[in-house]
């Protein structure tokens, strides 16, 4: 496998880039098959800093434009959690069966952590599959007084939102591995099946009420 980066579009033929107030725009004239071309991005307005593509076949004349959004389009469901940003990545000539794989590294600012009573781990990218967003695997890499700085994974292109994990759903979980521990454990031996339904009931009831409110965030 070769790895090729860039200021830009940078490396293996850029045609130049393009950029406008909210968005700015990639060009390579090829990306050869498993070659993972990496575009560095030193936007101020965009929280993604680095983009790398790996292509399952050779690819010609390829775009990249990332976009900053104001908001999600109206036909995606809003995610759980605070939204930091909305991004879309529209790609010309490569669709998202010639990717491999995605890798974005992006940041947040910790005082927008901080405002919001966000936890810095909580962050995590999310992409727009149909009408949804899913979440997609995380890694905080670093961070300072200033910026905290992740990388993500994905198999393809198109909106984005770097969020937080909706309180609420980090309790069910967190009470969900305490249930499966007591399991585990064997807790629940030679408990009546009617107590021990009333058992999981009153977990998983103890979960949403120790939930804070969104008004509490």
């Amino acid at each position: 496998n070769s790895v090729s980066s860039g200021g830009g579009g940078g490396g293996g033929g850029s045609r130049g880039n393009s950029e406008s107030i909210n968005s700015v725009t990639y060009f390579f004239n090829t990306i050869t098959k498993d070659e993972f071309k990496i575009t560095q991005i030193k936007k101020e307005f965009l929280p993604i800093k680095k983009l790398g593509i790996k292509p399952n076949k050779f690819l010609d004349r390829v775009s990249i434009t990332i976009t900053l959004l104001d908001d999600k389009p109206n036909d995606i469901s809003k995610p759980d959690g605070n939204v930091y940003q909305y991004l879309e990545i529209k790609k010309e000539n490569v669709e998202d069966k010639d990717i491999e794989k995605v890798e974005m590294e992006f940041e947040v600012n910790v005082s927008w952590l901080k405002d919001n009573n966000q936890d810095v781990k909580s962050v995590r990218l999310l992409r727009a599959v149909e009408n949804s967003f899913i979440e997609l695997s995380t890694q905080l890499i670093s961070i300072d007084d200033k910026i905290a700085h992740y990388k993500s994974e994905s198999n393809g292109l198109s909106y984005f939102a770097i969020s937080t994990k909706d309180k609420e759903e980090k309790n069910r979980l967190v009470n969900s591995k305490k249930l499966n521990d007591s399991f585990a454990n064997n807790s629940f031996t030679g408990i009546h099946p009617t107590i021990l339904m009333d058992k999981i009931n009153a977990s998983l009831n103890n979960s949403r009420l120790s939930s804070p409110k969104s008004s509490d965030k």
